[in-house]
């Protein structure tokens, strides 16, 4: 199934569209006064706080035939096709989704957009940065987060998806990595005290081997067992993995 396919299919059956949320501009940009409408919502409630990190958009213009593209957080604008909602999985953070029209034959455009707060990850919590991740060449890139994990003192986590390429420590106290032949194991400890973490903080660099036969590879954690100094278990409020992807925005297909 190609990727547009499965963000569709997760869109339908995970979303019910709402109404306008968050902070809409009301003035779109335009580039004359017979600039097309456009009308654009999406899943974030009406605080524009979304506590879910899975976030659906839906758009319609006028009468006259256009054609649309988007930009998120400021980045490049995706081709212009018809094609009139978008899902996506975002970090936690601000963001800003983008949506320009315009007439199809003609220059007359108009841009609309919604800036939104993501807060999904509960603490304490385990989890893969970014969320979505480009393949390049046949691997990602993604860094283990940790958030709100007292007395924190080992962990084993356990991949699937992919297979563990290289593993780099980025906290100064971390001991005894190991990583076991079946190539999908990490075993770290953090150091000879507990560390209390109450913010985000990097825990390890991974590279991971992917199925680039794949338009779409989920990389999970089936294992996340974390202990303090007293080989207690810690109890995690958010465990979650990372999706990549062939290109960072699937549009149009």
């Amino acid at each position: 199934m190609k990727h547009s396919s499965l963000l569709r299919a997760m869109l339908a059956a995970t979303f019910a569209l709402g109404c306008l949320a968050c902070t809409q501009d009301k003035n779109p940009v335009t580039d004359d006064a017979d600039a097309p409408d456009i009308t654009l919502g999406s899943s974030i409630p009406i605080s524009g706080i979304d506590t879910t990190g899975a976030v659906s958009f839906e758009w319609s213009g006028g009468t006259t035939p256009e054609e649309y593209r988007i930009s998120i957080d400021g980045g490049s604008w995706s081709q212009w096709s018809s094609q009139s909602d978008y899902f996506g999985y975002f970090d936690d953070g601000e963001h800003t989704f983008e949506l320009q029209s315009r007439v199809i034959g003609s220059s007359r455009s108009a841009i609309d957009s919604l800036r939104f707060t993501v807060k999904a990850i509960k603490g304490p919590a385990l989890y893969l940065y970014p969320r979505i991740c480009k393949i390049e060449s046949d691997s990602i890139r993604v860094t283990v987060m940790i958030k709100e994990m007292p007395r924190l003192r080992t962990m084993k986590l356990v991949l699937e998806g992919g297979s563990l390429r290289s593993v780099t420590p980025k906290m100064e106290s971390a001991t005894d990595l190991v990583l076991l032949n079946d190539e999908t194991t990490i075993n770290l400890g953090v150091g000879p005290e507990a560390l209390p973490i109450e913010a985000d903080m990097a825990v390890a660099d991974l590279t991971i081997a992917v199925n680039t036969d794949l338009d779409t590879c989920r990389i999970g954690l089936t294992e996340c067992t974390l202990r303090d100094t007293l080989h207690s278990d810690i109890s995690t409020g958010t465990v979650r993995g990372a999706i990549a992807v062939s290109t960072e925005t699937t549009w149009g297909n």
